[in-house]
């Protein structure tokens, strides 16, 4: 069996937990989202600057629209409330993902390793005359705890996918003009960077 195959077969036995984690990950990062988008109007406002959202986007509007009909002089106590009960649901979602992640691995792991135990106690004595020991223990210790972790990765390499895409569609409904702009500077500083870093790890 390719390795693709038994990665998928095991992956696929605990789909809920896989979808769960993702959703939470991804809540994580909304969440801090909408503590950023917050406290915009709230330093313009301590500065002395007027905050007007009449030409700003829609999606900004939809953020901001709870807190229209709150008092001039309480909206901005009302704001810091919600950015504080933001972060505590971005930190509750990211420690639930983290315990859900755990969870994960922990099933995979001992689902791997009866597994495998149940595949010895199947094979033929001679197997065992012609392996070594050590061997067997690296495939125990070494090769179930890798692929848990290869999954892991694959978990957060598609929630910070899915992270990524939304916020980049949050972004070009503000203002395309200015993401690309953001996205050639952040390239070029990116690229800057490099040459220091490959010099500093030769």
């Amino acid at each position: 069996m390719s390795q693709k195959v038994l990665f998928s077969q095991f992956a696929t036995k605990y789909p809920f937990l896989i979808i769960i984690s993702i959703i939470l990950g991804f809540s994580g990062a909304l969440f801090n989202g909408v503590s950023t988008t917050l406290i915009v109007p709230i330093i313009l406002k301590i500065v002395g600057q007027e905050v007007d959202l009449s030409k700003a986007p829609s999606l900004i509007k939809a953020i901001m629209y709870p807190f229209d009909n709150i008092d001039e002089n309480y909206r901005i106590l009302a704001m810091s409330a919600a950015i504080i009960l933001a972060l505590l649901f971005k930190n509750a979602a990211t420690y639930a993902s983290a315990l859900t992640a755990g969870s994960l691995n922990r099933k995979l792991s001992s689902e791997m390793r009866k597994d495998a135990i149940n595949m010895l106690m199947t094979v033929d004595i001679n197997f065992f005359a012609k392996s070594k020991l050590g061997d067997l223990m690296n495939r125990f210790n070494g090769e179930i705890p890798r692929t848990t972790s290869s999954l892991s990765n694959f978990v957060r390499l598609v929630t910070l996918s899915i992270t990524i895409l939304v916020f980049l569609g949050i972004l070009l409904s503000i203002s395309w003009e200015l993401t690309i702009c953001s996205t050639i500077l952040l390239s070029l500083v990116t690229l800057g960077c490099q040459l220091p870093i490959s010099r500093s790890k030769n």
